[in-house]
């Protein structure tokens, strides 16, 4: 294991942790022993002598069980096959960094951004706010829900767009409410980035299309995933696999979720926001409930980001 890679803990159950150690423990009495068999002392003494060892080690075992059942059992070195070039993961009762690979490598974030946009918009508008979208929303390159220019939406619609269907349209169109520009909205983000202690990241965009100077580092957007699932809305969007939205024109909109986990694994449930560009490659920051624990996890620049996430958390 690399010193930019933890090694992950899980619970391990009591019995099997003291017949691993009772059998190996107990093999190498046996060991030591031996000769004795074979020596002067006779068969008689020697049964006795083994008599008093294993219940000094019956005695011993007992006595150091609360730590056994207590102390965490490692894991094996996790991210051998992990594709992902960094990825973080973050126990959020603590802030601990559980597992880490290459985490303050600033690469670019794709639409994970987007859980910045939504925090801010939080912030700065009512969700039942109304939102017209502009010509500039509109014409925005995708991924996009195809909103069209004159309509409007209720922020908390334009928000289930934004981060269940990733629609960069939406996600102009709230930036343009909150702030006048785009523009103006980065700097709120960059300042919300801050505020959370994410200080190696550089937002240019509020849907996370590519930008010269946006980039984002695993542990950011780890600390970012955290605060944004503890927001209870935000939590029950991302946990949605679809949602109808109707604007202004009467259109109806069907937003399905890009989290592929929420089909592949109905327990634990890992909640997030994906993204991909072609220089960002697959990205996902999110929550997980692992090991009894709440964590966050971030994943960028993978080839097969639900491989990863499995392969870090769960196996």
């Amino acid at each position: 294991m690399t010193n930019d890679e933890a090694r992950m803990t899980n619970e391990c159950p009591m019995n099997q942790c003291l017949s691993i150690r009772h059998l190996a423990i107990e093999e190498l009495v046996i060991h030591s022993t031996f000769g004795f068999r074979n020596s002067k002392f006779g068969t008689f003494k020697i049964k006795n002598v083994l008599k008093i060892l294993h219940f000094g080690l019956s005695f011993s075992i007992l006595i150091f069980a609360f730590y056994i059942y207590n102390v965490p059992c490692a894991f094996a070195a996790k991210g051998r096959n992990v594709t992902a070039r960094s990825a973080v993961v973050m126990d959020l009762d603590n802030k601990k960094v559980i597992y880490a690979r290459n985490p303050n490598l600033k690469l670019a974030p794709a639409s994970t951004t987007k859980l910045v946009t939504a925090l801010v918009v939080l912030d700065r508008l009512g969700l039942n706010d109304i939102v017209q979208i502009s010509k500039d929303a509109a014409s925005v390159v995708p991924s996009k829900a195809n909103l069209k220019a004159g309509a409007s939406y209720k922020v908390q619609d334009l928000l289930c767009a934004l981060l269940i269907s990733s629609a960069n349209d939406a996600a102009v169109a709230l930036a343009e409410a909150a702030s006048g520009s785009e523009a103006e909205f980065a700097k709120l983000m960059n300042d919300k980035a801050r505020s959370l202690g994410a200080n190696s990241s550089n937002f240019l965009t509020a849907s996370g299309l590519p930008k010269k100077g946006q980039y984002s580092t695993a542990f950011d957007l780890a600390l970012i995933a955290g605060k944004a699932l503890s927001q209870p809305l935000i939590k029950e969007t991302l946990s949605k696999k679809y949602v109808w939205i109707v604007g202004s024109d009467g259109r109806r909109v069907l937003l399905k979720n890009h989290n592929k986990l929420l089909w592949r694994m109905p327990s634990p449930v890992v909640l997030g926001k994906t993204g991909y560009t072609a220089k960002a490659k697959h990205c996902f920051a999110g929550v997980a409930d692992c090991n009894n624990r709440r964590v966050a996890i971030a994943v960028l620049k993978s080839r097969r980001p639900w491989y990863d996430i499995r392969a870090i958390l769960f196996d």
